[in-house]
Order: structure tokens, then sequence, then C-alpha cells
């Protein structure tokens, strides 16, 4: 049996066909596997050495791989994607086959270079093509039609810090021991500097590297490809902005005039811009209770010009280290706020977005009974549907922004003559609930909804990747680093800390088929674990959720630490009454999850499938099985949530 976390390779073994899957989920025949340790015709990074080729069933007990870690017998052969990533799972009761040597390839003439873009909490069901009639965005829609898109790409977890940690480490949040948001100040994180990113790889084989607006790691500096701080800032180093800041205050020192139907709430906010709401919002904020205030004032049009608008200069600097470098070769991550909060966009992208337009789903009306007194709760009731759709029109005219600043990247590198050898990819590190359940923004609720899991994923690389290429397997952002270095001709050297995705580049251009997964999403902050996965072509997503009063568990990037600290928090933590819940959804048949089967009897094989399949990630990964969850309070199932329908609520549109 191989486990991929133990493989010193790039990539892992293939999931079984669709066909093995309908027919129970047998071992993935070995002959269908593929070489781990990169692709035929495409070269070694210079001076690496190719990764050892395994097959599926081999190497069991080669020392490599076994040294200090356990056996799990009995593991089916299918692909397991954990929220916290994918684990690619085979098993074989044959004798294990002997290695094939590497076959050596042609050497790489022209080096691709890179261009991450990675927008923050952006779901993919606020694109068009996921059926939102609010906007457009036009140059996503040009990565999809040059490139490929993949259409069921899931976060390894729903906040900023644990994914971003999987998407440069190519690891699972629990590994990397950030499994919160990095917070130096209350001692989360930082990420440890031991870490390998993609960045250093390709820095150590003569790649200019740069990163540029969100990090959310910590300690940016730490690794020597961002040593250099003119091309390594982070947002969190108060000096990055704060020289934006400057020239926009020397620039304007009293807000531009306010528009008809505006009133100016905020006139400190972007030094002196201003913040302008509608007068509907503008008297909201000025009668909001306290608790909501913050809130509810953050919603609006931002007096900003577009060009000094903070993340239009961090795209800025991402352009111009681009075409700085057009000579060598580069990776380059720009990474962009927007659509998280604050809820407020400049023109023209705020007056882009008609109001009229925007969809609420069915589930808008789903109350979800746990979370009545959260503040995110709170404010949407306080607002009404008229606010609502205030905060909407802000958060899609957010999503168009970051849409307009892939298009300067795409002009940057067509104006270079690069856009034949950059691989591009966008990506976002989680979702956002989009008005959904009740829930109008955020992410701190131990739930799990699509809006937050699903991110849109985007991949171009001319002559590589087939344009128009859509990929329905699903995908991790843990996937991203094996993929991006498989493309780079990076091996990943051995080490005590080993990627745990697979690289999707076999997929892309068209060499292998590999099958759907079960899909894990986890969030291990809120105490709350889900298994989201394809059963006999429907995929379903199975929820344990509690809330404990745990303390800090990012353990300072120590994944023992934090694995050890998630396991005292869920069995110590004092439990909030009737905080204790499961749940199951068909999301082929109710994409929306209205419907909970969680006590349907017909769907009593599909819970225990799913609960099987989380107790083997747990196994790995040091977490606690699904039965030893806490089950103290334990809501009973379908009266978790209570539908209050609106005799003038919305079709639901992109439901």
């Amino acid at each position: 049996m191989h486990l991929n976390p133990l493989l010193p390779s790039t990539a892992t073994p293939l999931a079984p066909h669709p066909a093995a899957r309908s027919a129970g989920f047998q071992p993935a025949d070995a002959t269908q596997s593929r070489p781990l340790g990169g692709i035929a015709g495409v070269p070694p990074a210079d001076g690496v050495r190719p990764a050892p080729r395994y097959t599926l069933g081999e190497g069991r007990d080669d020392p490599r791989l076994q040294a200090g870690r356990p056996r799990y017998p009995g593991i089916s052969g299918f692909g397991i994607y954990l929220g916290f990533g994918i684990l690619g799972f085979g098993i074989s009761n044959a004798a294990p086959a002997p290695a094939p040597a590497p076959t050596p390839a042609p050497a790489n003439p022209q080096k691709p270079n890179v261009v991450l873009i990675i927008s923050d909490q952006m779901s993919a069901r606020a694109l068009p093509r996921y059926g939102n009639p609010a906007l457009q965005t036009p140059n996503l829609d040009r990565l999809a039609r040059e490139g490929a898109v993949f259409d069921n790409s899931i976060c390894t977890a729903p906040y900023c810090s644990p994914t971003r940690s999987s998407i440069v480490t190519g690891r699972y949040p629990v590994s990397t021991g950030i499994i919160t948001n990095v917070a130096l100040s209350k001692g989360n994180g930082p990420l440890n500097p031991k870490e390998t990113l993609t960045e250093s790889l390709l820095y150590d084989k003569g790649y200019a590297t740069a990163h540029f607006g969100k990090w959310h790691l910590g300690n940016l500096n730490s690794w020597p490809c961002y040593a250099d701080k003119k091309n390594a800032r982070d947002i969190f180093d108060k000096t990055y902005f704060a020289s934006f800041a400057a020239m926009r205050a020397a620039k304007h020192p009293t807000p531009p005039p306010a528009k008809d139907g505006e009133v100016l709430t905020n006139r400190k906010q972007d030094e002196g811009y201003g913040l302008f709401q509608t007068k509907y919002m503008a008297d909201k904020t000025e009668k909001a209770p306290q608790e909501l205030r913050k809130d509810v004032r953050s919603f609006g049009r931002l007096g900003v010009p577009p060009e000094e608008y903070n993340w239009t200069l961090v795209t800025k600097n991402g352009t111009d280290f681009i075409q700085a470098h057009k000579d060598a070769p580069f990776m380059v991550t720009i990474s962009i706020g927007p659509p998280h909060p604050e809820f407020q966009i400049p023109d023209p992208w705020y007056s882009r977005v008609d109001p009229e337009k925007i969809k609420f789903p069915p589930s808008s009306y789903l109350h979800p009974q746990n979370y009545l007194n959260t503040r995110v709760y709170k404010v949407g009731q306080y607002i009404g549907e008229e606010g609502s759709r205030e905060k909407m029109r802000c958060y899609y005219g957010m999503v168009a922004f970051v849409d307009d600043m892939v298009g300067r990247i795409l002009k940057t590198l067509d104006d270079n003559g690069l856009a034949d050898n950059t691989l591009v990819v966008f990506i976002s590190d989680h979702g956002d609930p989009i008005a959904t359940h009740g829930f109008l923004y955020g992410k701190s609720i131990p739930d799990f909804l699509e809006e937050g899991l699903r991110v849109p994923t985007f991949m171009r690389l001319p002559g590589k990747i087939p344009a128009g290429k859509k990929i329905e397997t699903t995908f991790s952002t843990v996937d991203l680093a094996p993929t991006i270095r498989d493309y780079a001709g990076l091996t990943t050297p051995p080490s005590d800390r080993p990627m745990q995705g697979r690289s999707f580049r076999p997929m892309l251009e068209g060499q292998e088929d590999l099958s759907n997964g079960i899909g894990f999403a986890v969030s291990q902050r809120e105490q709350a674990r889900c298994i989201r996965g394809e059963i006999d072509g429907k995929i379903y997503i199975y929820s344990k959720m509690f809330n404990v009063s745990g303390g800090n568990t990012s353990a300072n990037g120590n994944p023992k630490a934090a694995a050890k600290a998630s396991a005292k928090s869920a069995s110590k933590g004092k439990a909030r009454a009737g905080s204790f819940y499961e749940e199951l959804y068909n999301l082929t048949d109710d994409p929306g999850q209205l419907k909970d089967l969680i006590n349907d009897p017909a769907y009593a094989q599909i819970t225990t499938r799913l609960k099987t399949e989380f107790n083997k990630y747990a196994d790995i990964a040091g977490d606690r099985h699904i039965e030893d969850l806490p089950a103290k309070g334990l809501v009973p199932g379908g009266n978790f949530r209570s539908i209050k329908p609106d005799p003038n609520a919305d079709d639901g549109g992109e439901e």
C-alpha cells in the first residue's frame, strides 16, 4: 500500500478509473499506475536527480517510506481528499513489482515562468460561469478559454492561513502546523522556515522570485527566495501599505464630493478619500448597535481613485516585476486581498454591479439555530434585504476588480512576449457564504458550505495545457504546488516534510484519467470535520460539527503540537448547549444543501461509508475518529436548520 504522504516525489499514485468506483471501489490495477517522479519528455531540474518511480502496491516495505511511519492496512484503492488536501491511496495484494529505471528526458530549451495569482475569499459561485448574473468576468473567462478550469476545486480549510500554507508547500495544514489564521502577536504561527516552498526550489535553480500582497503566514523574509524585501512585500508589514498611504495623503487631504444618493460616513477612510454609503446604509450605520457598528459602516464605495487603490498598486508591483525580469525565468505571486472584508471598493467597479440583478439563493432564508447569536447573522438581520444587496454589490464589485487585475497581468505578459512560456495560475484561498444559509458573509461558523469550500481555479500554459480544458475531478489547493513544480521540471528533494498533494499535469495534458475522489474539508479552528466526495456517481458531504472553548491551536508551526492541541481542545473544551450536530447532503441533487439526509434510512450506508473514510484520514493525520468526537448535546438531524420561507424569495439563480 502506498500513502502518498510518504512518497519523496512531486506526484502521487493514480486513483482508479470511474468504472472501478461504480463496481464497489475495487483496488486500481497496478498496470494503470504512472511514474511518480516526473512525466516523459519533461526534464528534471538542472542538477537534480529524477525521483524514483513507483507503482501502486510497490515499495510498501521500502525503508525510505516506512522509517518512523505507521502502516495502515485495509485501505481501499481510490483517491481520498482532505479539506486539508488529497491523499492518494492504492493497495495491491500482489507481490511488489520491481521499479523501472527512470527514463532520461531531453533538455528543456526554455524554463517556463510562473505567475501565481491568489484572490482572498472568492467563492466559485460568485462567478458568472456558475450562474451569477450580477457581473461579468471577461479576463477569468479568457483564462478558461485559453487554458483549463477546475470546476470542482476545494480549499484545504475555510480560512486564509491554513490553505495558504498548503498552496506554498503542497502539504496539509495539520502537517504544516498552521491550522488557524496566523497572528504573531497572539502566538499563532509563523510557518516553519524549514518548510520547502515552491519558490525556494525555483530560486535555487536560478529563477527570480517575488511575492506582492497578502502572505498571512508570518515572516515572509525567512526564506532566501524572499530575502530581497524590495520584491517580497507582505501587507502585514505595515511599511508596505504605509508607503501607499503617504502618497495618497499628500495628494488629497480632503475627500471628494459625494454622489447623488450617497453620504460620506467615514472621512478618514483611505487617508482622506473617504467611504461613501447609500442613504439607507448611512442611516443604518448611524443607528447601529455598538456591537454591529464596525461591520455595518464597512459596506460602501471608496472615494480613492482606481489607480491609487491599495490593491491596484500591489498588482502594479507584480506587473513591474514581470517586465523587469522578462529576459530571465521568474516566479511571481500576486496575492490580491479582495473580495475579503472590508466590503468596500472604488469606482468603476462599485458602479459596475446592478443591485437589482443580484439573486439570493433559496438557502438565504435558512436560519441556523445554533448561530442566531453570531455577529454576522445579526448584521444580516439588522440591515435587511436592501442592506444585504448593498453588501453583495460591494462583494461582486470586488470580484470585478480582481478580474480587471487579472487582465492587466495577462496584458503585461502579452506585451512582453511572455504569454507562450508562462504558466498562469489563478486560485482563491477559500470562499464566502455569499448570503446563503442565513449568512451574509464570513467564515467563522463551524459549518461546511459549498460556497465556502469551492474556489475558482484556472491554469494556462499555451502548448502544454489544452485550450478550453475542463477538469471535473476534485482538485485541492494542496495539489497546486505539485502541479506547478511538475511544469517547472522540479523534483522535490527527499525530506521529512514531503509534499502530500499530487500533480495534475497528466490529467491536464490528457495523459491520464484521474478519477474523482472522496473529499475532505476540515476546520480545526472551529472544531468541525467534514468529508466530501463521490460515491456511485453522486457527490456527498458528511459533517460533524461542534464548538468548544479551545485555546490557541496553531502550535507555532509544529505539526505534532498542532494535532495534540486540536485533540485536547476537542476533548476538554466546554461545549455550548446544542452545539454538536451531524449533517449529510447529496450535493449532486441538492447543491444548495437544503435537504439534510442524516436521518434518512435510505442513506445510512452512505453515511457509514463516509465515516469509514474519514477515519482513514484520521489515522494518517493524527486526528480523532469520527465516533470519538464529542457527542454530548448532539442536535438530532433535521432540526439544526429551520426554513422560514419568504413568499417573495428569488428562485435561486445560481443554485
